[in-house]
């Protein structure tokens, strides 16, 4: 568990139960761990996730601030809890290449945060600040469609599945599929109009 102290400087966005802010040092350790583990590394990139892979993120991305995010870059926050500081995962978001207007999302949770309603929240805020304060036309994200608690995540947040790519990815040794859901700032806006700023 990280009990890193959470300044206020370092917090990006609030939610009722979360904060979002960017890494430290701090939080080498739990990164790992709940980023090593199995049942998390499933369907991401990596296999196993030491403590100096976790420095090294820390380390490439702690520069990079939400507000001046460089397109084709990158960024990860921090989800903490508010009340405990403890580290529960981390979001990632990228600005299209091939379109700045466009960006995706992707996010990974430590097993015992599962379930409980904290990457739908994080990644409200995270929706919500991108379309209001960033001034998003579009936000994709790519699971694997076998990964079903991902595909409930990203429908439950109004995203819409847009393609299924058969056997496009070469993942772990073997060929995946590869989902891809989108929502439009208008459709995020218009099922959220309370947050608007």
């Amino acid at each position: 568990m990280s009990l890193a102290k959470t300044s206020l400087s370092t917090i990006i966005l609030k939610t009722p139960r979360l904060y979002l802010r960017y890494f430290h040092k701090d939080d080498t350790e739990a990164l790992s761990t709940y980023r090593n583990d199995s049942r998390v590394a499933i369907y991401q990139t990596w296999e196993s996730f030491s403590q100096e892979s976790a420095a090294q993120l820390i380390q490439v991305v702690k520069d990079r601030h939400l507000d001046q995010v460089t397109v084709g870059e990158w960024l990860q926050l921090a989800v903490v809890h508010r009340k405990s500081h403890e580290l529960l995962g981390d979001l990632a978001f990228k600005l299209a290449a091939h379109n700045p207007q466009e960006a995706e999302i992707g996010y990974s949770f430590k097993v015992s945060a599962w379930g409980q309603g904290f990457a739908f929240e994080a990644l409200s805020a995270l929706l919500d600040y991108a379309f209001n304060n960033l001034n998003l036309h579009r936000i994709i994200a790519s699971t694997d469609p076998r990964n079903l608690r991902s595909c409930r995540l990203l429908e439950r947040l109004g995203m819409r599945l847009e393609a299924e790519f058969k056997e496009s990815l070469w993942f772990k040794g073997t060929w995946a599929d590869d989902r891809i859901y989108a929502i439009l700032a208008r459709e995020w806006l218009q099922s959220h109009p309370s947050q608007q700023v």
